[in-house]
């Protein structure tokens, strides 16, 4: 399901961004003006997304612009797509060393070899 709004702005001078941020069942996206020479964070404020998402704090925000991290302060340019991440649920190396782990176990039990059931 996506959430897709559009913020007016009482000027149609600008520059246009997209604030977007994905949950796991839905995406909430924002298209917008802003100022030109405003930041992520004056974006991010005027794209409501504070008052959406009440558990979120702006300073404590990690952000990227196109799937490049970034600072809150960064410029923006017209077209860029602000994203807003979610913290991990999980540790990639851990879930990479879970699946060789796999791996290797199936292999030994195609060749037969006795399984060690060390966990990482």
């Amino acid at each position: 399901m996506t959430h897709s709004d559009t913020v007016p702005t009482p000027s149609t001078e600008g520059i246009r961004v997209t604030v977007c941020y994905a949950l796991p069942s839905q995406t909430w996206s924002v298209n917008m003006r802003v100022a030109k020479g405003s930041t992520i964070s004056e974006a991010i404020v005027q794209s409501k997304f504070l008052e959406r998402f009440k558990e979120f704090e702006l300073a404590a925000l990690n952000v990227g612009v196109f799937g490049k991290s970034a600072p809150l302060s960064h410029p923006l340019i017209n077209g860029d797509r602000i994203e807003i991440y979610r913290q991990l649920t999980f540790d990639p190396k851990q879930s990479r060393r879970r699946r060789a782990l796999h791996r290797q176990k199936l292999r030994n039990i195609k060749k037969k070899v006795p399984i060690n059931d060390v966990t990482i």
